[in-house]
């Protein structure tokens, strides 16, 4: 089974690794295949095993590594093809298409801190699939109003994101 797996924080802050290293650190008996891409914490993994399997490993490897939990998320291709289907068609150039990928239920709550800072520039938030989220917000502006909420550390062992160009560039190397 192909697995991809989005890191949250990698290289940013303390968390600092190249990719090379980082391949180094995965390279695992039951993973057949462990390949980056970009630096930004986006992994293929192959595997025979369950994608609970996988996710145990990885923790162990990345905690372990880190000497603190590292927050990721685990989607098979199939899931990413059919997200990345979902996605409104966008002409605007002026906007990012991104997803939050979240570990649990989070839309009510995300919802609820969007409004109250909600801009009136275009932007939306709304359920995807399954707990992934789309955000479509105005470029230079993601780490702003929201953009900033989703940062805090209430979330970080919860969701991470990602542009839509990226998951794309995932998605080619599968």
């Amino acid at each position: 089974m192909t697995y991809l797996i989005f890191l949250r924080g990698l290289n940013t802050g303390k968390l600092r690794i190249t990719m090379p290293q980082l391949k180094k650190i995965l390279a695992h008996r039951h993973f057949t295949r462990v390949e980056t891409v970009l630096a930004t914490g986006n992994l293929i993994i192959e595997s025979s095993l369950t994608a609970a399997e996988v996710e145990t490993i990885l923790t162990d490897l990345l905690a372990t590594h880190f000497q603190q939990p590292l927050a990721f998320v685990i989607r098979t291709k199939e899931t990413l093809q059919a997200i990345l289907s979902k996605l409104p068609a966008e002409s605007d150039n002026r906007y990012n298409q991104m997803i939050l990928f979240c570990g649990t239920d989070l839309y009510l709550q995300l919802q609820a801190e969007y409004q109250a800072v909600a801009p009136k520039d275009g932007s939306v938030l709304q359920r995807l699939m399954g707990n992934d989220l789309y955000w479509r917000v105005l470029k230079g502006t993601t780490t702003q109003g929201f953009g900033k909420i989703l940062g805090d550390k209430k979330y970080q062992q919860q969701l991470t994101s990602r542009n839509k160009n990226t998951l794309a560039k995932v998605l080619a190397k599968v």
